[in-house]
C-alpha cells in the first residue's frame, strides 16, 4: 500500500516538474481604457515620474517604500529607483513623445536584463484617447521560471488596470 502511494507521489512530482519546464518563461501584461482628453492631457501626468504617484498603483500597495529620482524626471532619459519590503529596482524612460506615449526598461533588484513597459495613446476622436499599459519581460530562473512568469502576469493584470483607471480619473479631473 505504502509503496502505491509512494510511487502515485513520484509520478504527481514527475508531471508537475514536466509541466513547469514546458511553461513558457516569458510574461506579457496588456490593459487598456478610453480616456476622455487628449494625448497631451494625458502626457503630462505619465511623461514626468514626478506625477507617477498620483495615479499608480504601486505607491498605495507598499506606502512606505523610498522613491529616488534621477537628475531627469520628464522625458528620455528620466529615471528613478525604489527600495521597500516587497523589493528594490529601478527604471528609465528609453521614448517619449506626447501624440504616442512612453516606453521605460524597468529592472527588479540586480536583474540586467530589463522589463520592457509602455503606455501608449491611440486617439479614437477629438476628446478621447484609448490608452493602453504593457509590461513584458522573460523570468530567467531555471525550472520555475514558467510558473514565477505565469504568477507575475496574473497578479499584474489587475493593478495595471488600477493604475489605468486612477490615470484616467485624475487626467478627466485635471482638464
Amino acid at each position: 500500500m505504502f509503496r502505491y502511494i509512494g510511487i502515485t507521489a513520484l509520478v504527481i512530482i514527475g508531471l508537475l516538474f514536466t509541466v513547469a519546464l514546458l511553461l513558457p518563461p516569458e510574461y506579457k501584461v496588456e490593459q487598456s481604457i478610453t480616456i476622455q482628453a487628449s494625448p497631451a492631457a494625458i502626457h503630462r501626468y505619465v511623461n514626468d515620474l514626478k506625477q507617477w504617484p498620483k495615479w499608480t498603483p504601486w505607491q498605495e500597495l507598499e506606502p512606505d517604500s523610498v522613491i529616488r529620482y534621477g537628475d531627469l524626471t520628464q522625458g528620455i532619459g528620466a529615471s528613478q529607483s525604489w527600495k521597500g519590503r516587497g523589493g528594490s529596482g529601478h527604471l528609465h524612460i528609453t521614448a517619449s513623445s506626447p501624440d504616442n506615449g512612453i516606453a521605460y526598461d524597468i529592472f527588479f533588484r540586480d536583474d540586467t536584463t530589463p522589463s520592457i513597459s509602455a503606455v501608449q495613446y491611440n486617439v479614437i476622436d477629438s476628446n478621447s484617447t484609448q490608452v493602453s499599459w504593457s509590461f513584458s519581460g522573460e523570468v530567467k530562473m531555471p525550472i520555475i521560471g514558467g510558473i514565477y512568469a505565469m504568477l507575475v502576469s496574473s497578479m499584474s493584470k489587475d493593478m495595471y488596470q488600477k493604475g489605468l483607471e486612477k490615470l484616467k480619473a485624475v487626467v478627466e479631473q485635471g482638464k
